[in-house]
């Protein structure tokens, strides 16, 4: 159990900061949903496991949110594999894949559950666009990464397996890179892709399991020629896939298996 001191506030109008450590209840006003991504992207969990999915919406003004269940339509493409609650919470029935879609302000977004045996299964995660919980599963050790945009960086926290206070581990910078906004890990847990919303760009870091200290992979950040804004990676961890917020349009790349390195699918 995470103990961070969250603030809720109540934000009408087009304009709102983002606060990273706090949760926000948003009255559009007519801004319309512009982008609907669920996280974790493409999960693993073993079967009889459960998988909690935020449903983060991005509105027009380019705030992120994350809805009250009481406003999201939930569905799973096959029973037969996994179910899933009014509050986005899955359980896996049997080994297969099923999409899990999330529908808000009548958007959707879609998501790939592996429900597979337990020795296949390396973590954990939890979380939403800009804060992901990992537990590495060997080890038992969990850690949180929050992207920090006002401070360029990204946060490092260690969990305490007794239920006390979590503790700073570190902090990294994404420079040149600006404004973080938007996280993703790879199924094995050796990398974290970052979105950059200021600088449109996509930072890598790999992940020391036993810290949770992260690296920067070499090359990073990678240009996109496009300004992206949420990021995912493939079940299989062979691709990363990306999407801009001012065209919808999604981008690929190939992830290098052995350094995370990003090289644009053609």
């Amino acid at each position: 159990m995470w103990k961070f001191s969250h603030c809720l506030l109540s934000i009408s109008g087009a304009v709102a900061f983002s606060l990273s450590s706090c949760a926000v209840i948003i009255s559009t006003n007519g801004s319309t949903v512009k982008l609907v991504k669920l996280t974790p992207a493409n999960p693993t969990i073993v079967v009889g496991g459960v998988q909690q999915f935020v449903l983060n919406a991005t509105l027009g003004n380019g705030l992120i949110t994350q809805p009250s269940s009481a406003l999201v339509l939930w569905a799973t493409s096959d029973p037969g594999v996994a179910v899933i609650n009014a509050q986005g919470l899955a359980t896996s029935i049997q080994a297969g894949t099923a999409t899990i879609t999330g529908t808000y302000g009548g958007i959707s977004g879609s998501t790939t559950l592996t429900v597979t045996a337990p020795d296949l299964v390396q973590l954990r995660v939890n979380g939403s666009a800009d804060r992901l919980e990992v537990t590495f599963l060997e080890g038992r050790q969990t850690f949180l990464y929050v992207a920090h945009s006002a401070s360029d960086s990204i946060m490092i926290y260690r969990g305490d397996p007794t239920g006390g206070e979590e503790r700073l581990q570190g902090v990294v910078s994404v420079i040149p890179g600006h404004q973080p906004g938007w996280l993703a890990i790879d199924p094995s847990g050796r990398f974290l892709y970052v979105a950059n919303h200021g600088s449109g760009d996509i930072s890598v870091f790999s992940i020391d399991r036993s810290s949770g200290r992260l690296a920067d992979v070499p090359g990073s950040p990678f240009a996109t020629g496009s300004s992206q804004w949420s990021v995912a990676v493939s079940p299989g961890g062979r691709f990363l896939s990306s999407t801009g917020l001012t065209t919808g349009s999604a981008m690929k790349f190939r992830i290098d298996p052995g350094t995370g390195m990003l090289i644009e699918a053609k």
